[in-house]
């Protein structure tokens, strides 16, 4: 089990590393304008009509409450406007989609321990398995020993496990184990970490009524998260955090010698 704990933590920490190092390269990306850039008195108002647009389509976005596709605003610019313009929007966008990822990486890796450790869990508590388990005489007779069948049985309800919320996870360690996940200090910040990943994948980042039933959210539905990169860092530490308080409170709980 501490094997599992160890992997985990360390596969979380390098994923956390490596996209604020990818994030840091595209900050590069977004170095001021050198000072013998040159621009004409034109392009330097098309530069200040983008700087207002923007400001104020920032402010029309706060109070926007609906996902409905609509033109903002339109400016005509020159080539070179254009292009710096480009310049600096790729790379912000680039770092949003670098963050994202690392939290839609980094929540699968927190899901994935949950479903071995209780696995391992169920293997070292054999009489912990679920009596609502069945299999076919058949199938048990496949088996060459009831380790095995242990074995089998641990898998069939692991990976029922994986298939939970977070929230079911947490009823689950509670029946099975007395293990109450909700004592962990950063418990809510860890429910918002798993349902915004669920936002990312499934609804662009958008805010819905789930997400916000779950985590009493008093954002609007249709608001999009920002999910910056210090937001994946301190999600980084707080499912390492997470981690070592369940194998922590698991040892003691259940009495399991580290393995």
């Amino acid at each position: 089990m501490q094997r599992i704990v160890e992997s985990s933590v360390n596969d979380i920490r390098l994923i956390g590393e490596f996209a604020q190092e990818i994030h840091q390269n595209l900050a590069e990306k977004l170095r001021p304008i050198p000072e013998t850039q040159s621009f004409t008195a034109a392009e330097i108002a098309q530069l200040n009509s983008i700087g207002e647009a923007v400001l104020s389509t920032a402010t029309k976005a706060k109070r926007r409450i609906t996902r409905k596709p609509e033109k903002v605003f339109e400016l005509d610019v020159s080539d070179r406007v254009a292009a710096l313009m480009l310049k600096f929007a790729i790379p912000v966008k680039q770092q949003s989609f670098m963050a994202e990822m690392s939290l839609v990486y980094v929540i699968s890796r927190l899901e994935a321990f949950l479903k071995d450790y209780a696995r391992e869990m169920l293997l070292a508590r054999p009489e912990m398995l679920r009596s609502s388990n069945q299999m076919s005489c058949e199938e048990v007779l496949s088996y060459r020993s009831m380790a095995a069948v242990r074995e089998a049985l641990a898998n069939r309800e692991a990976d029922g496990l994986g298939r939970g919320s977070i929230d079911d996870i947490a009823v689950y360690f509670e029946k099975k184990a007395n293990i109450s996940l909700s004592n962990f200090d950063a418990w809510e910040a860890i429910r918002e970490h798993v349902y915004r990943r669920n936002l990312v994948v499934h609804n662009r980042g958008f805010v819905n009524e789930l997400y916000r039933k779950k985590t009493k959210s008093t954002s609007a539905n249709g608001q999009h998260l920002s999910t910056t990169m210090d937001y994946v860092v301190a999600a980084v530490e707080n499912i390492k955090g997470f981690i070592h308080y369940v194998h922590t409170i698991s040892l003691r709980r259940l009495r399991l010698n580290e393995c």
